[in-house]
């Protein structure tokens, strides 16, 4: 359990959603090579998995938001992914 003091959890695939939505360059370099991309920003495998699946479902599941909040994850930028595995 989090204390009010607790940073905040750190969630790579939240900032890497937030970076390209924010950041043309990184953009580009998703639609360009998404598996480097997100290599190179510190992904794991399963969220590389998750959101090369498209699904927003299975990305707000490993998120840690509930699949009902998977609208939220509203990049229309990355879904559907371009260049699916």
């Amino acid at each position: 359990m989090t204390k009010p003091t607790d940073p905040p959890l750190k969630n790579t695939l939240i900032e890497y959603l937030n970076s390209i939505d924010s950041n043309a360059n990184m953009l580009e370099f998703h639609k360009t090579d998404p598996v480097v991309a997100m290599t190179n920003f510190g992904l794991s495998n399963v969220e590389q998995a998750a959101l090369l699946s498209g699904n927003r479902v299975v990305v707000a599941t490993v998120v840690g938001i509930s699949a009902d909040a998977g609208v939220a994850l509203d990049s229309i930028e990355i879904f559907p992914n371009p260049n699916p595995v």
